[in-house]
């Protein structure tokens, strides 16, 4: 059993199983991804009075200056935040992404994906429902060892779980697009960092 959970990263919402090479635990419990900190440096400094917003929280060192600022203002200066509630991310879902049914067979693997998933299989914009009523009016066509109740399972999970990923991925975009972003400089030097 695995003490890994799903956390998210306090700065970009995005989330990572934990604990993880992705995903920091900085002091204060405060989560960062390594993107998040690529972008700026995630510098966790003690509670005191933010430079931005005045109130009495934890402070980040902001980058390229001496100027510390709390993880709210940061979050929405550097990275944005949102007041609509986060969604699920893709990587929450409970629904498993199937293995290839059978011994693996390259011939077979190939003539799947190249033939019928990247012909006509798109989960990205057919509903599951629509994919099984592909799938099927293609039974008649398909090689014997694509119709057997184990490939048929595993298109089904396949399918399941490709669509619910691509709704989520959509859910997901939305959600980013009603971040409010500031200009990520420092309101008190100017000094750019992103």
């Amino acid at each position: 059993m695995s003490d890994e959970t799903n956390k998210e990263c306090y700065f970009c919402d995005e989330v990572y199983s934990f604990p993880s090479y992705f995903l920091n635990e900085k002091s204060n419990g405060i989560l960062a991804c390594n993107y998040c900190e690529m972008k700026i440096p995630i510098n966790v400094c003690k509670e005191g009075e933010c430079c931005i917003c005045s109130n009495k929280n934890v402070l980040i060192q902001l980058p390229d200056c001496l100027h510390q600022s709390c993880v709210n203002c940061v979050k929405t200066t550097y990275f944005g935040s949102s007041n609509n509630k986060r969604p699920m991310h893709w990587r929450e879902l409970n629904i498993p992404c199937s293995d290839w049914p059978y011994e693996e067979d390259r011939l077979q693997i190939k003539e799947y994906f190249d033939n019928y998933d990247a012909k006509y299989f798109n989960t990205a914009t057919n509903s599951y429902e629509e994919l099984l009523v592909i799938r099927n009016k293609l039974i008649p066509t398909r090689p014997e060892w694509m119709n057997t109740e184990e490939f048929i399972n595993y298109e089904n999970e396949n399918f399941r779980y490709h669509t619910e990923t691509a709704k989520l991925e959509k859910e997901w975009d939305n959600y980013n697009e009603t971040k409010i972003k500031g200009n990520g400089c420092c309101p008190l030097c100017n000094n750019v960092v992103c």
